[in-house]
């Protein structure tokens, strides 16, 4: 009788075991999508204020040869593109991360090259007609492919 006691003992053992081991792959699998989750919802926010800052400086851009105007989009810009970067490096670490970064630096690279028209558009102020319209076909553009990013950010996530 004695042994038998003993091979319970052994099988409560290794049950103990593995019930730690199961709760420690639960915890961590737990922490790791609460990670994700945190990530994602740094991803929304910030392509928010992307995208409010984008609106921002359009709305400047028709404020005709404004020096305070000119400085406050400089302000945006700056904040856009620190937007960019952090997101770039907060992705690296969840599913689909290298994907989702290459997006953003797509986005980031299109909204740099876009910068310097919106940028020349503040400078000499919106004038006439064709300007006006250019401007328009830039923002549009712009507005277009972000959400179009957007939406392929949320895919990969």
């Amino acid at each position: 009788m004695g042994e038998g006691n003993f091979q319970w003992l052994g099988i409560s053992a290794v049950v103990a075991v593995l019930t730690l081991i199961i709760n420690f792959i639960v915890k961590w699998y737990d922490n790791k999508i609460k990670k994700i989750e945190q990530v994602q919802m740094m991803v929304a926010e910030y392509l928010t204020k992307i995208t409010s800052s984008l609106t921002d400086t359009y709305n400047r851009a028709i404020e005709p040869n404004s020096i305070d105007a000119l400085n406050r989009s400089n302000d945006s810009n700056m904040k856009v593109n620190l937007l960019y970067n952090e997101i770039s490096f907060q992705v690296k670490n969840i599913p689909n991360g290298k994907e989702v970064g290459n997006e953003v630096d797509k986005m980031q690279s299109r909204y740099l090259k876009n910068n310097g028209e919106i940028r020349s558009f503040m400078n000499g102020g919106i004038t006439d007609n064709k300007r006006a319209m250019k401007f328009k076909e830039i923002m549009n553009e712009e507005y277009g492919e972000i959400d179009k990013t957007i939406k392929k950010i949320s895919s990969l996530m």
